[in-house]
């Protein structure tokens, strides 16, 4: 596939995918046809999964980490990513709640 369709199958903007193939986190194939257009198959979607688990997570640089998962086993990269995911979710609820107060007490004092 190209990588505006790859891009819209993962919520990416195309710019993002070519800066993964750039910084060799993603090794599309070239077109045959014309050796122009980058074709994303199967090995590169498996990639990007990673990717954007550890995006998720929030970490910079990405291709530390994405490098880090790949010699990793299995569970127990799951269960670190999973953990760091949950630990990102409940700061962002915690972040969240606050703001609602703060607004929620503005609405007040202006009533």
């Amino acid at each position: 596939m190209r990588i505006k369709q790859f891009a819209e199958k993962y919520l990416l903007d195309p710019r993002e995918v070519m800066y993964f193939v750039e910084c060799g986190l993603l090794h599309p194939e070239r077109d045959k046809a014309n050796g122009f257009y980058y074709d994303f198959g199967p090995a590169e979607e498996e990639e990007i999964k990673k990717i954007l688990i550890v995006k998720a997570m929030d970490c910079k640089p990405i291709d530390q980490y994405v490098a880090m998962l790949d010699v990793l086993p299995n569970a127990m990269w799951k269960s670190v990513v999973f953990d760091k995911i949950q630990e990102n979710i409940n700061k962002s609820i915690y972040m969240l709640n606050t703001a609602k107060q703060y607004a929620e007490e503005l609405k007040k004092k202006k009533a």
